[in-house]
């Protein structure tokens, strides 16, 4: 079960773009779901937002208003 996904783009350094990496959280690590996850995103939004990586988390950090605290997502 997927509980949460956040999106990372970070600058290309060899050419014009951008690359996309997400974080899961969820129960357990399934290999076969990254395959099934980049298709999806490649189906419904194009290759350009196809994830790069996708990391597994077992908790977001969040902030002291309870939003995800994207600077410590690594």
């Amino acid at each position: 079960c997927i509980c949460e996904i956040v999106k990372e783009g970070y600058p290309e350094t060899i050419s014009i773009g951008t690359y996309v990496n997400i974080y899961i959280k969820k129960e357990y690590k399934n290999v076969n779901i990254d395959n099934k996850i980049k298709i999806k995103i490649k189906e419904q939004l194009g290759v350009y937002s196809v994830p790069k990586e996708i990391k597994y988390v077992d908790q977001f950090k969040r902030t002291v208003v309870g939003k995800i605290d994207y600077k410590n997502l690594t």
